[in-house]
């Protein structure tokens, strides 16, 4: 049985990841670490794998 999802967890889960990676690249920066440029942010990212670990699909297609 799959969990159906709304567009609305996902807002709120990347509205999180965002959060996050905003601070851990302050941080990053803070201890002197260079932050390489991506074309999909980190809480792009993190909001992808964190939907679909949800959403129990056992496929990601």
């Amino acid at each position: 049985m799959y969990l159906i999802l709304n567009t609305t967890k996902l807002i709120e889960i990347y509205i999180t990841c965002d959060d996050f990676a905003k601070k851990f690249e302050q941080y990053q920066l803070s201890q002197g670490q260079v932050v390489p440029q991506e074309k999909m942010s980190c809480s792009e990212i993190m909001a992808i794998v964190i939907y679909y670990h949800i959403s129990g699909m056992k496929c990601f297609k």
